[in-house]
């Protein structure tokens, strides 16, 4: 369970103001002349709750030469989080984040470039369920579920009236154009025992899709796959960087 934060509250994603925040430990490393690479993961681990969302755990490890982080540079920062609590009704069970050559302006006090910044996650069922429940609405009766390497879903529809229930097999797939957002991309349908016509299919994806829905989330994440193993959902990508932004 994740920890109640009753200090920290949600808000709308702001221009890439949270990367900076996050990495502004990287500014005080170098004003302490013991373990710099220590005083900097403290330091974003702290900004980590407020920043990018509450969790059960972060762990934090920063790798670079003393003499460069005291000039604001590092070669990598790693970020492990559990149980983080991305949006309101998204928490992913593990969410990694890897930014390598960062480099700050230490007056000004500007993140000036980071080389890359990619992400992998995971979500469990449980997650998965809750977290449907709360952007489709209980009553939507919609269902999807994690299987060993692919999922399935239930779709209420009434096509002419008539309610039933659409049973769908496929996969996860990046909305064209919303790589933040991921559809249901369905290889195989039926109702009953009868392979589903076109319309229903369509009709059954138009209420379904988007499944995950990460524009929310405070540092715009990019998904570039999404598969399902041993019955978790990974995700995988790159968050969208802006360089010379002031954290102030």
């Amino acid at each position: 369970m994740i920890p109640k934060r009753p200090n920290i509250t949600f808000r709308s994603p702001s221009s890439f103001a949270a990367l900076p925040l996050i990495f502004l430990g990287l500014l005080s490393a170098g004003c302490a002349s013991v373990s710099p690479q220590r005083i900097a993961e403290r330091k974003i681990s702290g900004a980590l709750p407020h920043m990018l969302g509450p969790a059960q755990k972060y762990d934090v490890h920063v790798s670079g030469d003393t003499f460069a982080l005291a000039r604001g540079r590092a070669k990598q920062v790693r970020i492990a989080g559990s149980q983080v609590q991305l949006t309101p009704s998204l928490t992913m069970d593990t969410l990694n984040l890897n930014a390598t050559d960062l480099s700050f302006d230490t007056k000004a006090h500007i993140l000036q470039k980071i080389g890359a910044l990619d992400f992998d996650g995971s979500l469990s069922q449980e997650n998965l369920t809750r977290y449907l429940s709360q952007v489709k609405g209980k009553a939507s009766g919609l269902q999807v579920t994690l299987r060993d390497s692919s999922l399935e879903a239930a779709v209420p529809v009434s096509p002419l009236g008539i309610q039933t229930t659409v049973r769908l097999s496929g996969n996860l797939t990046p909305h064209p154009g919303e790589p933040n957002k991921l559809d249901f991309q369905a290889d195989g349908g039926h109702l009953g025992i009868v392979p589903l016509p076109a319309s229903l299919l369509n009709l059954a994806l138009d209420r379904l899709n988007p499944v995950l829905d990460l524009s929310g989330v405070r540092i715009p994440l990019s998904v570039t796959s999404a598969t399902v193993e041993h019955g978790e959902l990974k995700v995988r990508g790159a968050a969208e960087i802006s360089g010379g932004i002031s954290p102030r």
